[in-house]
């Protein structure tokens, strides 16, 4: 009975230690207001599983959020991404007409505009970093 206390024990471990370097967060309807409320910069890539370009787009997504929480380790800044054919109310809260739409929050206000910059890892982190940058420096 203990050994078995110890595999549950372990593979428990295992399945949070993935969690943690899965790279973006999975967001929706129980945790966004949290996230976004617990954050100063979340940045949210909102795909469908059947586009062609939300899956292009998915495994450089990974990577950046994974630099992101890297380099911008300590600061308050979460990547994230919706899955809006599951969670089609957050698609329409955050007015999402196509995919993949590529949008950031900032203390709590969406950005004015979309992402539409270049879709690299490298230049997610710049993104980032440029929208923490202290404006008074």
């Amino acid at each position: 009975m203990w050994s078995r206390q110890v595999l549950y024990l372990g593979v428990g471990l295992l399945a949070n230690l993935r969690l943690c370097n899965s790279g973006a967060v999975v967001l929706d309807t129980s945790n966004i207001d949290s996230v976004l409320a617990q954050n100063e910069f979340v940045f949210i890539n909102f795909y469908a599983d059947w586009c062609r370009f939300s899956n292009m787009l998915s495994p450089i997504w990974e990577e950046g959020a994974e630099k992101i929480a890297s380099e911008m380790a300590g600061q308050s800044v979460l990547v994230g991404k919706i899955d809006c054919d599951a969670q089609s109310s957050l698609g329409t809260r955050f007015h999402i007409t196509k995919y993949p739409t590529i949008k950031y929050v900032r203390n709590g206000q969406l950005g004015k505009k979309e992402y539409r910059g270049q879709r690299s890892a490298q230049a997610f982190l710049d993104f980032v970093k440029e929208q923490m940058r202290n404006p008074i420096e």
